[in-house]
């Protein structure tokens, strides 16, 4: 402000915001020297990262101990967490999911017909999914939908602990199916 406006002093400006001049100079003094030892923590945790490129914020601050020693200052995780966000250097986490498709398998593959259809009406096309609920670890439910692309009704389902097809299918009393006009209906999956 003081830049944009020369002819205000620097009493008014402090007095204006409810600051001393001694805290305006101390805190510009501060600004600079942490600017200085925020980009020499910043220059080694990027020679960290070089051969351990996901190490995350709990072990890079014990890496950084003897760091923060010489420069006789100190920095708590959360504040060191701060600056690694500043600078976008956070490590990404991992996805943690049970993978569920494997489209490479020896079986036959059926052309699509559904791409790029729009139903306009219902029992045009009807639209099949398997999904699973994780239970506990390890254990899985699976349940197969039946549902109409058009009004997005569930049609069937069934709920199992097994991918076996009879199960997926419906073994008499699963899918119960309601529909009257199949004729020229279209079953995607």
């Amino acid at each position: 402000m003081k830049a944009h406006n020369p002819s205000i002093c620097l009493t008014s400006l402090c007095h204006w915001f409810g600051v001393t001049r001694q805290a305006y100079y101390k805190q510009k003094h501060q600004s600079a020297q942490q600017c200085i030892q925020e980009s020499l923590i910043v220059d080694r945790i990027l020679t960290i990262r070089k051969r351990h490129p996901s190490k995350g914020v709990r072990k890079l601050h014990d890496d950084l101990q003897p760091l923060f020693a010489d420069l006789g200052m100190s920095m708590g995780r959360d504040a060191l967490y701060a600056v690694l966000s500043r600078w976008s250097l956070l490590a990404r986490p991992r996805r943690k999911r049970v993978r569920t498709t494997d489209s490479r398998h020896r079986y036959r593959l059926y052309a699509d017909h559904y791409n790029g259809f729009v139903s306009s009406n219902v029992n045009q096309a009807w639209v099949a999914d398997i999904t699973y609920w994780s239970v506990a670890p390890g254990k899985f439910y699976y349940i197969s939908l039946l549902t109409d692309a058009y009004s997005r009704m569930i049609l069937g389902y069934t709920i199992a602990d097994s991918l076996h097809a009879d199960h997926c299918c419906g073994s008499g009393d699963g899918i119960v199916v309601v529909a009257r006009d199949l004729n020229n209906a279209i079953a995607s999956s």
